[in-house]
């Protein structure tokens, strides 16, 4: 299996390499991946909200590690609050088309090989939090792909005709 695979491992552990080298190291004046730009951190030694002015992120963090954790729960509230506001456009979207969809239920995952799922018959998408790093339009195209599965549960030339009319 290895000496069949080798080219292939290879290209895995490459990979690998690659997300180590671009992953952030949360050191204070270090960037961080978020809705396709960056973020600058800036530490805070005192107590205080975690905020966010134009590119920079002020937190209260005394290391990395306590600045990884800061980051963390900040970018779960902002996705939260930004993944809520996106599903209630699309839905109104849709709507508005004549198309009858639920409300979706949204479940917010970090997924490894996937970036939404959608499970039509209890009206649930599973949207992938590491969608944040990524442009908005990627979020939004994400959305559209998943609402459109509440209608084709395929991806048949069908859905694909209705996705590109709706988004």
């Amino acid at each position: 299996f290895l000496l069949e695979n080798a080219a292939e491992l290879v290209r895995l552990l490459d990979n690998v390499e690659k997300r180590k080298a671009n992953a952030p190291d949360y050191t204070d004046g270090s960037a961080i991946p978020h809705l396709g730009g960056r973020l600058t951190l800036c530490y805070h030694a005192a107590p205080c909200p975690t905020v966010r002015e134009q590119d920079t992120l002020h937190i209260f963090a005394r290391n990395p590690q306590e600045a990884q954790l800061a980051v963390r729960q900040w970018e779960i509230s902002e996705c939260v609050e930004l993944y809520r506001s996106i599903n209630r456009e699309v839905y109104e979207h849709f709507r508005k088309e004549g198309f009858e969809v639920p409300l979706a239920h949204i479940q917010i995952k970090e997924m490894i090989s996937r970036w939404g799922s959608c499970t039509a018959a209890t009206g649930r998408i599973s949207m992938n939090f590491r969608l944040m790093r990524y442009p908005i339009e990627s979020i939004y195209g994400v959305f559209y792909h998943e609402y459109t599965h509440f209608l084709h549960q395929d991806h048949s030339p069908q859905f694909y005709e209705l996705l590109l009319r709706m988004y």
